[in-house]
């Protein structure tokens, strides 16, 4: 959903215990919203959002080399599809304060999916059902069935082990 990949961002920065969250902040900016309707598991993706994530750390006073590590490896483990969306590099500025701090940007063009599932509660209306916005559940198949001649090799059942 919208923003999810910012909040998650900032957590893990974070989480790492680099610098005090007084010094920290993020932001959106930027943002455009693409509709859509396509079948998402039990829902629909009904708009694509993508937007740009400011990260702002004020007297940031360690290793420039882990701050790039850890953006780096957050974003190749949760924002896989960067290459397939075509998104841009994420831009980093640096403003030194003294010899031993620095001012660090950060700017990360994210893109999220926003869905929406049956809800007879829901308040968003659309063809004639109601919807609630939230995260669709995707279920994988554990078994499928291919042609319906059993006594073929290839029409028995495949099972995932």
């Amino acid at each position: 959903m919208a923003l999810e990949k910012m909040q998650a961002f900032a957590t893990h920065l974070l989480s790492k215990g680099l610098f005090a969250a007084e010094q920290f902040d993020y932001w959106m900016q930027n943002g455009t919203n693409e509709y859509a309707s396509k079948k998402h598991g039990n829902g629909f993706v009904i708009s694509r959002f993508r937007y740009e994530a400011v990260f702002s750390v004020e007297r940031y006073s360690q290793s420039a080399d882990l701050f790039l590590v850890l953006l780096s490896v957050w974003l190749m483990d949760n924002d896989c599809e960067r290459n397939n969306l075509e998104l841009p590099m994420p831009e980093v500025d640096v403003t030194p304060l003294d010899d031993h701090t620095v001012d660090v940007e950060v700017k990360i063009t994210f893109e999220e999916n926003i869905t929406i599932v049956p809800d007879d509660e829901g308040v968003v209306m659309w063809g004639g059902k109601r919807y609630s916005v939230v995260q669709a559940v995707i279920t994988p198949a554990d078994k499928v069935g291919v042609g319906d001649t059993q006594e073929r090799p290839t029409d028995l059942p495949y099972e995932r082990n």
